[in-house]
């Protein structure tokens, strides 16, 4: 199998469990989105392609009318999530190896910048103020995927008290339960939200 198959895989699996959680939270103050995780990460796409595909996703979906969109990225053989708050005017980028890949968050800007250009608005990407915040850090080459789940999940949930969120460190038990989660849909005969 290929290594973009399986980055593919990956991605897929922390848009819908992060989807899964945003769908849950439907009908609170607070709207959320997960973009589909191919659009930054764009494996064998070139940008242009790319951009076409966000595009599409922002204008049938309305992406910038929620108050949180995630957008997974796996590539590189790495996993990762960037966060825009479109109320704040704020990017997080959150990465369990404490990286910051200035391209993948300029490609973000530019489609909020095309879907503004698209619908006769204004967009200034100065108004926008870009963290890294310190996150957990992986200790091995393989837990990217479920910080980057944790990471999304932390900011859904918000300070609920029902985190699964494991702070003893245990993410083979947050692993299950990722699974668990996208199962518990999958055997409800329900679609995945955002139609994965």
């Amino acid at each position: 199998m290929s290594r973009n198959t399986n980055l593919y895989r990956y991605g897929s699996t922390i848009c819908a469990y992060l989807s899964i959680l945003c769908h849950e939270r439907i009908g609170t103050e607070v709207t959320m989105y997960t973009c589909e995780d191919i659009i930054v990460s764009h494996n064998d796409e070139n940008e242009l392609q790319m951009l076409k595909t966000g595009l599409r996703e922002f204008l049938c979906r309305k992406v910038p009318d929620n108050d949180v969109v995630f957008f997974p990225v796996c590539k590189n053989s790495h996993c990762y999530v960037i966060v825009v708050l479109t109320k704040l005017y704020t990017v997080l980028y959150l990465d369990s190896l404490g990286l910051v890949k200035r391209k993948d968050l300029s490609f973000v800007m530019k489609i909020f910048k095309l879907y503004a250009n698209f619908n006769d608005q204004e967009f200034d990407e100065n108004r926008y103020s870009y963290y890294a915040p310190g996150v957990y850090r992986q200790t091995n080459g393989y837990d990217c995927g479920a910080y980057a789940c944790m990471f999304g999940e932390a900011i859904i949930l918000g300070d609920n008290s029902s985190y699964t969120i494991p702070i003893n460190g245990n993410l083979e038990e947050y692993r299950i339960h990722i699974k668990d989660k996208i199962m518990e849909y999958m055997h409800k005969n329900s679609t995945l939200p955002n139609d994965l």
